[in-house]
């Protein structure tokens, strides 16, 4: 993986998400997520990547987030995803997006939400506020609580998606601009978005 965190970002990242923690502000599923986070977007050397990897025991998992540092196309393999493409929706006055066809079946995704838990954008299953998607990890989540996890073909096949990519952009560019000062980004900039796979099975 490029573009891996310095090691004073690593570190602050690390006592962002301790103090937070500690605080009572994230709770322990949250905590993981971002310790585990830590794990893939810091330099594996770093003191702040051993550390995470201590703390989190037998917690850890090894995730990968398939980040582009350009358009180039990757290869792999997915399920594929069918949409409704946006759609306004009279509830929160702004776009969504809606699944119509495949393993993400009747999830929405809302263009102007303000939650950011448990990832920018994410999926609402049958456009109820809860359980939630992770749309990057696949981890489905009923408040903070891990309830199932989607596999990774499915989640290739939505961002194989364009008009979920276009989507996805205008999702996180609302955020950027209506919560500049959140630190909860995952990579250094959040509007490169997951590879484009195509061709052989992913492994």
């Amino acid at each position: 993986m490029t573009g891996t965190l310095s090691a004073e970002a690593a570190s602050d990242y690390l006592r962002l998400t301790l103090f937070a923690f500690d605080s009572g502000l994230i709770g322990r599923t949250y905590y993981e997520a971002r310790l585990n986070m830590l794990r893939v977007i810091a330099n594996p050397q770093d003191g702040a990547a051993h550390y995470a990897t201590d703390l989190l025991g037998d917690e850890a998992v090894d995730d990968e987030l398939p980040w582009l540092d350009s358009d180039k196309e990757q290869v792999g393999a997915s399920d594929p995803v069918e949409t409704s493409g946006p759609y306004y929706d009279d509830a929160d006055h702004s776009l969504a997006f809606r699944v119509v066809a495949g393993p993400l079946k009747d999830w929405e995704f809302h263009q102007a939400d303000d939650d950011f838990f448990p990832s920018i954008p994410h999926g609402h299953e049958h456009g109820r506020k809860q359980p939630k998607l992770d749309v990057y990890l696949g981890w489905v989540y009923k408040k903070d609580e891990k309830i199932r996890r989607v596999d990774r073909t499915t989640i290739i096949g939505l961002w194989n998606n364009q008009d979920f990519r276009d989507f996805a952009k205008i999702a996180i560019n609302y955020y950027l601009d209506r919560f500049p000062g959140y630190a909860g980004w995952r990579v250094a900039d959040p509007r490169i978005l997951p590879a484009i796979r195509r061709g052989r099975r992913y492994r």
